[in-house]
């Protein structure tokens, strides 16, 4: 089958099958019955692998955010580098790249990654919101905003940037104009319920409260507003076993 698929079908067909089939787990391809394993489809990856001079960026940025997705970091890498071998100038290559580090904890490789992006490459208001999310992931919350407002004026529909944008403020502690952006892309009760929990990662836990209580103004029937408030004013006798340490509150890049 892999000879015939192989003589019948141009390239990017046939790595667009590939994609698929990593994708779904189906037998378009001799592959394992199901895609159940949390390590990589070896025998996918290595069909793939085998039109290494025929792989256009676009196809390797394509399989490896597949990869990246399910967190096979160490077969999504060397695709993103692949690519930007084969074309300097390919973007989502870059962005691809920084986000793998960025999931790895590694922001200042990403930080890195998107420098050499800035030389080689068209900005585009992608570009500025993951440039913000590096900066935001090594708290630099006032560079982080000012590439977010960069992106969010290059393309002022994307919910993206602003959710983005609305969660360093609240970082930061600027809760009104979090609360603005915020209030613009979700409801006033939803608004106030995710300042609480970036609130509650800082630290601030009387924001916190005055926030879940903001968010049970506007929804009394918000159940995770109401059982994080009971626990956080100490209502509720889990409120220390189950509230547990303060994450950093993670920041969206797609």
């Amino acid at each position: 089958m892999r000879s015939m698929i192989r003589a019948s079908l141009p390239t990017e067909i046939i790595c667009s099958l590939l994609i698929v089939a990593s994708l779904s787990g189906c037998k378009l391809l001799p592959t394992r019955s199901q895609y159940e394993s949390a390590e990589p489809d070896e025998e996918i990856v290595s069909i793939f692998d085998r039109f290494r001079d025929k792989r256009t960026p676009k196809m390797l940025v394509d399989f490896g955010n597949l990869q990246l997705a399910s967190e096979h970091y160490t077969v999504a890498e060397p695709l993103f580098e692949e690519a930007i071998e084969k074309d300097e100038s390919f973007l989502p290559a870059y962005l691809s790249l920084a986000r793998l580090y960025e999931r790895k904890n590694e922001p200042k490789q990403a930080l890195a990654i998107l420098r050499k992006a800035e030389r080689k490459c068209e900005q585009t208001p992608d570009f500025w919101n993951e440039l913000g999310v590096a900066h935001s992931k090594l708290g630099e919350y006032d560079k982080a905003s000012e590439e977010m407002e960069k992106a969010i004026e290059g393309d002022p529909t994307r919910v993206l940037f602003k959710s983005n944008l609305a969660g360093v403020l609240a970082m930061q502690g600027k809760e009104r104009q979090a609360f603005e952006l915020y209030a613009d892309i979700f409801s006033p009760g939803e608004a106030h319920y995710r300042i609480a929990g970036f609130c509650y990662s800082h630290g601030r836990d009387r924001e916190c409260v005055e926030h879940l209580k903001g968010s049970l103004e506007c929804d009394p029937e918000n159940s995770l507003a109401s059982e994080m408030l009971s626990r956080m004013t100490g209502t509720d006798p889990r409120h220390v076993s189950q509230i547990g340490a303060r994450p950093g509150a993670p920041t969206q890049t797609r």
